[in-house]
């Protein structure tokens, strides 16, 4: 998985099982499997399956994650912008 792929589906909002470990991504967002393997991806969705407010939570905390994130990558670009335009 890339880093790109990864920043797509959490910013869904959804439950996301992720094969990579970023540094930026943990259990509290994502379940992130220590190896991919057909036993580690059904305990994960087994987990997802037997306690759904807990995924959704994740869902929800990647999501929010990612916007705090873009809000601020914009809000330091729209300033960079500014500071080019003014010299």
């Amino acid at each position: 998985m890339t880093e790109a792929s990864a920043i797509a589906a959490l910013s869904c909002g959804l439950p996301t099982v992720i094969t990579a470990d970023f540094s930026w991504v943990n259990d509290s967002i994502a379940f992130v499997l220590p190896k991919l393997t057909v036993a580690n991806v059904v305990d994960r969705l087994l987990q997802i399956r037997r306690d759904p407010e807990d995924a959704q939570a994740k869902g929800l905390a990647a999501f929010q994650q990612l916007q705090r994130t873009w809000e601020r990558q914009t809000l330091k670009l729209l300033d960079c912008l500014e500071q080019h335009l003014r010299s």
